[in-house]
């Protein structure tokens, strides 16, 4: 099979790799329709990698071939994978079918315990990973479940939302799509900040936004701080300056959730956070209930998912995808490995 091997600092190298095999009983081989370049690719594929390794986690295709004990899955299948693999050998994984495993993978991330990516003509998953997609939802737009369970489980882990002033900052996919969430949710205003123009049109497209620009951040912080909101997420990541300016327009006692990746750490007003009694708490994956509603919400139809994925790609041009999801205004950047289930 043909797959975009990352083998140097974003650069990624059409090869051909070995066909995978059904290995155990539970075993389930797809074709991958749709795989989404993530943020955490982008910071995966910024280094030399340790070994050679196949991207790509938020995907959905067809089933080509199964094993003897994938009960309920047959080969031309439509289906979305979740992308958080269990070891099934751990004390953990054993006790309860889907426990907290000790040894966790999540698929094509960099790391000895994660498995291969989506980002080849076939992927080899097990059973209990798989969700059967309606005929009546794009492949592309089910592999949106995994930044969808994202937001979800950022709402989670913060206060009620229920009528709060809620202000994002950052409107990528997953702000756009924890817009969307907070307005189901039962939000009041729902604000989203952001530097690029395009992706606060495409906010106001999906509903009553209200949207501010971060280019002047003057302008910004009185907007902010007239807004009184007690519940901020941070999205935009990297060296923005969103977590600052959060800190410096939240309401006393207010919440922001962190949800973008700062790999290079981030400076903290401590003397803010501590004389205001400011609570910052952290949002790392999903949880299964945040899975769960990720895709009731998308099969049901109750997200916007169309306007969040702006560029698709074959896989033989996957550098210039990731070009792409890496420079400029794309939103969800695409490759469709398999040019038969493009579209579908």
């Amino acid at each position: 099979m043909r797959a975009a091997v990352h083998t140097d600092a974003f650069e990624l190298s059409l090869q051909d790799w070995p066909d995978p095999e059904i290995r155990a009983p539970d075993d389930v081989i797809v074709r991958v329709g749709s795989v989404g370049i993530c943020g955490s690719d982008k910071h995966d594929l910024d280094h030399f990698p340790a070994r050679p390794q196949i991207p790509g986690h938020e995907f959905a295709g067809v089933i080509h071939e199964v094993g003897a004990d994938a009960a309920g899955f047959k080969p031309g299948d439509r289906v979305l994978v979740r992308p958080h693999t269990r070891c099934g050998k751990c004390g953990e994984c054993l006790k309860t079918p889907r426990g907290e495993c000790l040894s966790p993978g999540v698929f094509g991330c960099r790391g000895v315990q994660h498995p291969p990516g989506a980002m080849a003509e076939q992927i080899l998953v097990r059973a209990e990973n798989l969700w059967k997609v309606p005929d009546n939802i794009p492949l592309a737009h089910a592999a949106l479940a995994d930044p969808l369970a994202v937001a979800i489980h950022a709402v989670e882990r913060g206060p009620s939302v229920r009528a709060e002033t809620c202000v994002i900052m950052g409107a990528g996919v997953i702000g756009l799509l924890l817009a969307q969430v907070l307005r189901l949710d039962g939000a009041g205003e729902v604000a989203l900040v952001d530097v690029l123009a395009s992706h606060l049109e495409v906010a106001r497209g999906q509903g009553e936004f209200l949207t501010f620009s971060g280019d002047d951040r003057e302008k910004l912080e009185g907007d902010l701080n007239a807004l009184k909101s007690g519940i901020f997420f941070e999205l935009a990541g990297g060296e923005a300056p969103t977590l600052d300016a959060a800190i410096q327009c939240i309401r006393p006692g207010g919440t922001v959730l962190l949800v973008s990746q700062r790999p290079g750490g981030a400076w903290i007003n401590y003397q803010r956070v501590m004389g205001n009694e400011l609570n910052l708490h952290g949002v790392a994956g999903v949880s299964d209930e945040a899975w769960e509603r990720a895709v009731e919400l998308l099969f049901s139809g109750r997200i916007n998912a169309a306007p969040l994925i702006t560029h698709t790609y074959p896989l033989e041009e996957a550098t210039r995808a990731l070009d792409t999801a890496c420079h400029g205004d794309s939103l969800k950047v695409c490759l469709s490995p398999n040019p038969d289930l493009m579209g579908c």
